[in-house]
């Protein structure tokens, strides 16, 4: 293939992009990394070959273009005859038989420049792209992954550090957390709740008679009735020693005593079994105290049900005993 001073050969990229151009039989570098205008076969819509006469965008000279996309790579071949000599030295038909010969033997053309940019290293440069893509996906994958399982571990961390380990229910710190979150909506939504404090009767008498493992025992059972006769939205905890306290949400005082009584009965009436073929009946006390005033804090309804609770254990224990705000109702 012959090709004339002012015929053209040129690679770009579907950006117009400009990566090796040819000018007659000389590779020119001018131009390379030059972005041009919009061509007929750079739309989208365009064949995926055609011929066609237009003025480069780059020097201005009237050519015949013929042209060939390689979608695969992303790439355009362009061959460009200068209009003036091509018709001087061929007949329109076989003018179009050159381009097509020019376009179909381009890429071995651009491979025999040596002091430019062939394209097959274009290809081996997009092979080692692709492989670069595919490998950034699995290291983003891997690191998604990694994010995903910190994320788990992280929850993890925070549920074991709001859970009692004992009985495997909040402790006093996500009782903390969540009574003062429903003080929040409280203020806002003006929404009523209330909070219940229990504690075991004569569990040091249970750790004397029985040992440590069966006091343990007795938490975990009592811990097991009460949870199952809650709501979800309840939040039962272990606050210390053998001290529990429930958080009641949309409860005021009358229906946190009904609550309460169903609890003091339930524990009442189960037996708690014990290594050694032993098992024990245990009695609850409970204070109630439910909010009241819009500057209420935690601290204080805790307080409140606190002083209920200790009425209720002076007065003979295993009973229910409400702060009412105004004063103490068994």
């Amino acid at each position: 293939m012959s090709l004339g001073d002012k015929d053209v050969i040129a690679l770009l990229r579907q950006d117009r992009t400009v990566l090796s151009r040819a000018l007659g039989k000389n590779y020119d570098e001018r131009h390379l990394g030059k972005v041009i205008e919009p061509r007929p076969y750079t739309e989208p819509l365009a064949p995926d070959s055609g011929v066609f006469d237009a003025a480069s965008p780059i020097d201005g000279i009237q050519r015949i273009v013929g042209y060939q996309k390689l979608r695969q790579y992303g790439l355009f071949v362009v061959a460009m005859v200068d209009r003036e000599e091509a018709f001087v030295r061929s007949s329109h038909a076989a003018l179009l038989g050159y381009l097509i010969g020019v376009v179909g033997t381009v890429l071995l053309t651009l491979a025999s420049l040596a002091s430019g940019l062939a394209i097959w290293t274009i290809f081996r440069e997009y092979a080692t792209v692709q492989t670069m893509n595919a490998e950034l996906k699995v290291a983003h994958e891997d690191l998604e992954a990694t994010h995903q399982a910190l994320k788990r571990r992280e929850m993890e961390l925070v549920l074991l550090a709001e859970t009692d380990p004992l009985c495997r229910i909040p402790n006093r710190r996500r009782f903390m957390s969540v009574a003062d979150a429903e003080l929040v909506r409280h203020r806002r939504y003006r929404r009523k709740f209330s909070i219940i404090i229990l504690d075991i009767d004569h569990f040091k008498a249970v750790n004397d008679n029985h040992g440590h493992t069966a006091g343990d025992a007795v938490l975990v059972g009592i811990a097991q009735v009460i949870q199952n006769r809650l709501r979800e939205s309840d939040t039962f905890a272990r606050i210390g020693g053998e001290e529990f306290a429930i958080v009641l949400p949309e409860t005021d005082g009358k229906g946190a005593m009904v609550v309460a009584e169903n609890l003091r009965q339930a524990v009442s009436g189960a037996r708690i079994d014990l290594d050694g073929g032993h098992s024990v009946t245990i009695t609850i006390s409970i204070g109630i105290a439910s909010l009241d005033e819009d500057h209420t804090t935690v601290s204080d309804i805790l307080s409140r049900a606190d002083k209920a609770l200790y009425s209720a254990k002076g007065s003979g224990r295993n009973r229910v005993v409400l702060d009412t705000g105004c004063g103490l109702r068994v």
